[in-house]
């Protein structure tokens, strides 16, 4: 039977990025994303530190948000802003 997409916030700041939760279920997570800071930030997440891309989202200029829906199966990954990947990047679990 089919289940609700699991919902994660996730706040893009100058430089941080925070997130309600740091590890759910594996399945189907929807990631709803705002820009709180005063510049362009944008979502992307990988498998791992290094690996495939799964999702991203489009710019976010400040104070725009945007949801996006991903498969996660049961792993590590890497959340962070394509546009300051260096600076801005967070751990997350798919158990």
């Amino acid at each position: 039977s089919a289940t609700a997409a699991t919902t994660v916030n996730i706040g893009l700041r100058s430089f941080s990025i925070s997130k309600s939760a740091s590890s759910v279920r594996h399945g189907s997570i929807t990631f709803h994303i705002t820009n709180h800071a005063t510049i362009t930030h944008n979502f992307r997440i990988r498998v791992g530190t290094a690996g495939t891309v799964l999702a991203r989202s489009v710019n976010l200029g400040p104070g725009r948000s945007t949801n996006i829906t991903v498969k996660l199966s049961a792993r590590s990954y890497t959340i962070f802003c394509g546009i300051h990947p260096s600076l801005m990047h967070t751990s997350f679990r798919a158990t």
